[in-house]
């Protein structure tokens, strides 16, 4: 009877590692389909949420800022800086000789200059992605054209920063010796920044940039 009770402990202990190690095999391959399910939801969840909360406020961004096409400036600096070195000017006088073409849109600032007896000049600043092209010139004198002179500023301003100064800059007004009639009127910037005002928060377009890259690379992530 003792031999009985032995074998039969033992072959339930046996058969009880055996079920003990299945139910363990069986729980874990659950518990990682389960995480693997969470984890495909919470990132579907995050994804959705960054898509829809940031990226619908930056579209066509830039479009808004930079509206005007100034490839005709860069043109124009790059011909006449050619000319002044060809004559013997030092290429060290202009550092940013040649200006790229590759981004040529920009917004214009202009106003006139009071020269004091000497007629009204005009002064425009053309802002660009990372230059600021200002263009100066003298009144002209009987049956000419009006000359221009031109200077080169890199500059590193945020986009919060230059919709700031191109809806909010007082000088801004048309100027009919230079072709410029972008004149903003402040009802017109009120509204833009009651309706979007995303774009004048400082570093929101950054955010929105490496947002839209580590959605990116959560997409690379899933797709291998």
């Amino acid at each position: 009877m003792t031999s009985s009770s032995i074998i039969l402990s033992n072959i339930l202990a046996s058969e009880s590692s055996e079920l003990k190690s299945t139910i363990d095999s069986y729980m874990d391959t659950k518990l990682r389909d389960l995480q693997q399910i969470i984890k495909s939801n919470i990132d579907s969840f995050i994804a959705g949420k960054i898509e829809s909360f940031y990226g619908k406020s930056f579209d066509g961004h830039d479009k808004i800022l930079f509206n005007k096409n100034g490839s005709h400036l860069i043109t124009q600096y790059n011909g006449e800086t050619k000319i002044k070195i060809e004559q013997g000017s030092n290429n060290s006088n202009f550092p940013c000789y040649p200006l790229s073409i590759e981004n040529t849109s920009c917004f214009t600032i202009a106003f006139s200059v009071n020269n004091f007896g000497n007629g009204i000049g005009v002064r425009e600043l053309h802002f660009f992605q990372k230059i600021i092209i200002e263009r100066n010139s003298h009144p002209p004198g009987c049956g000419n054209h009006r000359q221009w002179s031109y200077q080169i500023f890199k500059h590193n301003l945020s986009s919060d920063c230059l919709f700031a100064i191109k809806y909010f800059q007082v000088a801004n007004e048309p100027v009919s010796e230079s072709g410029v009639y972008n004149k903003v009127e402040l009802s017109d910037s009120i509204q833009l920044l009651q309706d979007h005002p995303e774009y004048f928060i400082q570093k929101s377009s950054d955010f929105e940039e490496i947002c839209r890259k580590e959605y990116a690379e959560i997409e690379k992530t899933k797709n291998n």
